[in-house]
């Protein structure tokens, strides 16, 4: 909490993604309109997503991507709803 430091995790294992580009800082602009992230290690580049919406019940971005996930093909908008976890994954976090 209070850190801007972001870890994902894979939710069948637990196991952290840090390695891979799943850790590292997070913030979000102060006009509220983007959220980005700057991983720690692995493919290390900033990634800018336009925050959609942001409360206690939802976060949901939306960002750019290249149609299939193939770099030749045109970009899509894809928008990624989050809602809080309730599930019973028991996670350790590496950072």
């Amino acid at each position: 909490p209070e850190r801007n430091r972001y870890e994902f995790f894979y939710t069948d294992t637990g196991l952290s993604k840090y390695d891979n580009g799943g850790g590292g800082y997070f913030m979000v602009t102060g006009d509220k309109k983007n959220h980005i992230l700057i991983p720690d290690k692995g493919a290390t580049r900033t990634i800018v997503r336009k925050l959609e919406t942001l409360n206690n019940q939802e976060f949901t971005y939306s960002r750019e991507v290249p149609r299939d996930m193939i770099d030749a093909n045109p970009l899509v908008r894809i928008h990624v709803v989050h809602a809080p976890y309730t599930g019973s994954v028991k996670t350790t976090p590496t950072h």
